[in-house]
Order: structure tokens, then sequence, then C-alpha cells
């Protein structure tokens, strides 16, 4: 496996001296795993959140471009900013949540108050202000669940004897 081995020689060499090479390749893959998951997870609450504001990131596209040919420019700008957005919903499915300004905290637990931001598609899809529901933190609790299945997995696989 060449990442595996690409990824070996980054780790520093007190680490390599110290732990047997299989180890720290499993560590490395279990923990690769777990960041897939958490960014698929992320991808996933992001794009439900475009999905159910579809009327305001709709709305957003005219305060940028009138033509068609500029609301593609900002559809492809968007595609372009969609895994900077994927990282936001991560931290936002950990529980973590992100800032969109000084002082401002986008979480499922709870949003304050955030400055007043640009007409942009995905700034739209950011929740409302307020307290979050016992729902939504169900359904964003499973996304670290998974990512620690994801882990827990891969480090089972790599435990078991071949």
């Amino acid at each position: 496996p060449a990442p595996a081995r690409l990824a070996l020689d980054l780790v520093p060499s007190a680490v390599r001296r110290n732990l047997p090479p299989p180890v720290v390749v499993a560590a490395l893959r279990a923990g690769g795993w777990a960041a897939l998951v958490l960014v698929a997870g992320g991808a996933v609450l992001t794009t439900v959140s475009l999905v159910t504001n579809a009327g305001a990131v709709e709305g957003a596209f005219p305060y940028l471009a009138r033509d068609w040919s500029g609301r593609f420019a900002v559809l492809a700008l968007c595609l372009a900013l969609f895994p900077n957005a994927m990282v936001w919903g991560a931290s936002y499915g950990l529980g973590t949540g992100f800032t969109v300004g000084a002082g401002s905290l986008v979480g499922p637990v709870e949003t304050t108050a955030y400055p007043v931001l640009p007409h942009f598609p995905l700034f739209a899809a950011l929740p409302e202000t307020g307290r979050g529901d016992l729902v939504l933190w169900g359904l964003v609790g499973v996304v670290p669940a998974v990512a620690g299945l994801a882990l827990g997995r891969a480090v089972a696989v790599a435990a078991s004897p071949e």
C-alpha cells in the first residue's frame, strides 16, 4: 500500500522508533477513515441545509448576478467553495460548530447572532439564531457516532489475524 507507506514517512522518527510500522499504518488508516466519514457527514448536513433552505438559496442568486451566465458563475463559485462548506458541516455535526464572524457561533445546540452577511447562496443555508431542538441534536449526533464506528471497524480489521 503506497499511500500508507507515504503517510508512514511523514510520521516523526521518534514515534516510528517506539511503534512498529504496522501499528502506525493501522492508526493512520483508521484516522483517515474517521476523517473521511466526518467530512462525508458534513457534506450530507450541508446538502440537507441547502435543500431545506432552497428558497433562500435561490433568492441569493439575483443579488449577485442578473443574467444567466453570471448566475452560472456564482454556481461554479459555490461548487468550488463546497469543500469548505463540507468542513463547516463536519464541525457542525461534531457539535462544536463554527463561526461566521466575531462573537458568533453556529452550532446544533445554539446559534448566536452573526453579522450581516452578503447575499451568497451558501450563507443563505445557515440556521436561524436560537436554540436547536432535541430532534436536531439527535440527527446531528449520528455523524460522530458513524465516524467512531468507522474508526473502530478499521482498528478491528487491523487487529484481526489474517
